[in-house]
């Protein structure tokens, strides 16, 4: 058994659409878990109204007095989940019909080589869409330059390159996830994170679903060249900095008994550069630990900006 595990906050002009490529998977041994963000839309009912028509097993959390976030709301979610494999969905997608046997089939075979036991991720590609579902993009990958390769410790720390609505993990992963920290910038970054210092991590080349991309993306898919032309802030991108250094400190606390003498290294000089006054030490503890992101240009910003 699958669990898919969708956080909804006013998703209703693309929910029904998202449920309909659920009810057309080749596998189907799957219950669908919604955590309702306080929406105001009337998407809970459309969506518990879509899975009764189209037969889907679904349960509801009960939905609470005040807006709790995007990654609290999976931390929720995750928590309710019982399932050998867990996946994470998005409410305005559409999952392509082999989407879950594909990424199943992944896992199976990553844990047959690497064991069951062995905390186990897998991600696949996407196909970028606009807001009425016409391709933009065949992948997602290759549009915004990443590099799914880089998935050790050192590299996620710096640069996530794992798509959380194309994520399954195993129970053996689900049993390390403690409750996300204040820190903690998105669910699929700090899951990934944790695949990377205690499992493996498994990227599938083939685009499972079709990302619809619009204004109210939680995050987007943004070509490099774009974001380029329209220009980067130093202050931006030092604030990004920042909240991924802050995401590793509290990775550090949380996981610190786990970690080995060369991870608790890699870590903390990657935590604590963000303290260092002098740019140069800064600049200096890059070179020295190898940090870097996926290609030149952003590694040139990151040092711009550090």
């Amino acid at each position: 058994m699958v669990d898919i595990l969708l956080s909804l906050y006013n998703g209703s002009p693309f929910i029904e659409e998202f449920i309909l490529s659920l009810k057309e998977q080749t596998f189907q041994r799957f219950n669908l878990i919604i955590n309702d963000d306080c929406s105001s839309d009337g998407s809970l009912q459309c969506a518990v109204r879509t899975c009764n028509r189209c037969g889907i097993s679904c349960r509801t959390l009960p939905v609470l007095n005040s807006q709790i976030g995007i990654v609290k709301s999976y931390d929720r979610l995750i928590k309710s989940s019982a399932a050998r494999y867990t996946m994470f969905a998005d409410q305005d997608d559409v999952w392509h019909p082999d989407k879950i046997e594909k990424t199943l089939n992944a896992m199976l075979t990553t844990e047959k080589s690497a064991g069951p036991d062995l905390p186990c991720l897998i991600h696949t590609d996407l196909s970028v869409c606009d807001q009425s579902m016409r391709e933009i993009h065949p992948s997602m990958v290759r549009l915004v330059h990443l590099d799914p390769g880089r998935n050790s410790l050192k590299q996620l720390i710096v640069q996530n390159c794992v798509t959380g609505c194309t994520v399954m993990f195993n129970r053996a992963l689900k049993n390390l996830i403690g409750t996300f920290p204040d820190h903690a910038i998105c669910h699929d970054w700090y899951v990934a994170i944790i695949a990377a210092a205690f499992g493996k991590i498994y990227f599938l080349p083939e685009s499972t679903i079709n990302y619809r991309q619009h204004t109210d993306n939680y995050y987007g898919a943004v070509d490099l060249k774009q974001e380029l032309l329209h220009g980067i802030h130093r202050d931006a991108l030092r604030r990004r900095l920042l909240l991924a250094q802050e995401q590793t400190a509290d990775f550090i606390a949380q996981y610190a008994h786990l970690l080995n003498t060369s991870q608790m290294h890699c870590l903390s000089a990657w935590s604590n550069c963000r303290h260092e006054k002098s740019r140069l030490k800064r600049v200096l503890t890059l070179i020295r630990y190898g940090f870097r992101k996926g290609d030149l240009i952003r590694t040139l910003g990151m040092w711009w900006a550090i």
